[in-house]
């Protein structure tokens, strides 16, 4: 799928792409626990002590987290071969909310990329389907075969679901870039799509209430839950592009502060807590040497960990980060760029360097947070 998305448990980096675990996963992973503990295992593998059950539901939901994420790592590596690099994906119950450096990829790369995870997730559940059948044949035990046969079912259904024409399902995308190929507008058809799936999502959620006045609890909260998920993911996918098209074509200069305050890098610790942190109130400062050439940055984490006694005499070079390309970005580059860093990295303050390296300026979050809320 494709889009923004906040709130992550922890971080990994896989293809040279970020791999987000949101916070929705702590009770999903919950839920489909005791669904499977209390559920599933039992009504199609009796008689098994109930410390098998929720072994087994463990397994399972663990197993069904890898595939989700086996499904969106099949996204993050073709799109590697293509215009549209995958920055970092964040992970929820269902899917992962992608974020590229490039909205502008064609009609056929689109597609090609959106059908890769149902693909990989088809061809997961072919191979448990044979791992199932051949642990029949070798005489595994009954519970090991019942996490095979989770496993089967649970790829098919995540690569039944992902086609669905919800945006910004892998179906949804599909859908999207044909609406795009027909009308001629990229917006139009995107904001087709997340109504579409906004709609969606809310019909799941009408009848999960159905069904738990109903009587049918777990079937009611589990649509209930896949409700709330496309709505969450079509509000953020359509919030992300509506962000992208505001800063489309805009240069980092118009937001920038200039000549912003350099810390000399000889000067002590001490002396920077006192006369840069305590007087100016900024979180980040650039970093130049005696000659006033940019050398990189301090902030007030770096010096966090150093005792009062050692800002005495250590000097504000011994703490200062280098200039990388996470905490630095040229003046002619673009606004989407600069935002997909931001996001990518945490920081809310980026040094503005020229093509010589040299210092021009410092760009802050809050700045483009106010250019938002005039255009959006």
């Amino acid at each position: 799928m494709s889009g923004v998305g906040v709130g992550s448990l922890f971080k990994l980096k896989i293809f040279g792409a970020e791999i987000r675990i949101d916070r929705s996963w702590t009770l999903f992973s919950l839920l489909l626990c005791i669904s499977l503990a209390t559920m599933f295992f039992p009504y199609y593998y009796k008689k098994l002590q109930i410390a098998i059950y929720w072994w087994s539901a463990l397994v399972a939901t663990v197993g069904f987290l890898l595939s989700i994420l086996f499904h969106e790592l099949s996204h993050i590596y073709v799109s590697r071969f293509t215009s549209r690099p995958h920055h970092f994906v964040t992970l929820h119950q269902l899917g992962g909310i992608v974020h590229s450096g490039n909205d502008n990829s064609s009609i056929p790369q689109e597609i090609f990329i959106a059908l890769t995870g149902p693909v990989a997730s088809f061809a997961l559940a072919l191979f448990w389907h044979l791992i199932l059948i051949l642990g029949k044949e070798i005489g595994t035990p009954v519970e090991i075969l019942g996490i095979f046969d989770f496993l089967r079912l649970s790829n098919l259904f995540i690569a039944t679901f992902h086609l669905l024409p919800v945006y910004p399902l892998d179906g949804g995308r599909i859908i999207r870039v044909l609406f795009w190929k027909i009308s001629g507008n990229l917006s139009t058809s995107t904001r087709i799509s997340t109504l579409l799936s906004a709609a969606s999502g809310l019909l799941l959620i009408s009848g999960g209430v159905v069904l738990l006045s109903s009587g049918v609890p777990v079937g009611g909260l589990w649509c209930i839950v896949i409700g709330l998920f496309l709505q969450k993911v079509s509000r953020l996918s359509y919030l992300k592009y509506s962000v992208r098209k505001v800063l489309e074509g805009e240069r980092i200069s118009k937001f920038m502060t200039s000549c912003p305050l350099g810390v000399p890098g000889s000067i002590s610790l001490n002396r920077f807590v006192n006369d840069y942190l305590y007087k100016k109130h900024l979180r980040m400062f650039p970093v130049v040497d005696d000659d006033g050439r940019l050398v990189g940055c301090i902030s007030s984490r770096d010096i966090m960990t150093v005792s009062s006694e050692e800002r005495t005499w250590l000097t504000v070079y011994k703490k200062t980060v280098p200039c990388t390309p996470w905490n630095t970005i040229r003046d002619d580059a673009d606004t989407v760029v600069l935002l997909a860093m931001m996001n990518s990295t945490g920081q809310s303050r980026i040094m503005v360097v020229d093509r010589e390296g040299g210092l021009c300026g410092m760009i802050v979050l809050k700045d483009l947070l106010k250019f938002f809320s005039v255009k959006l």
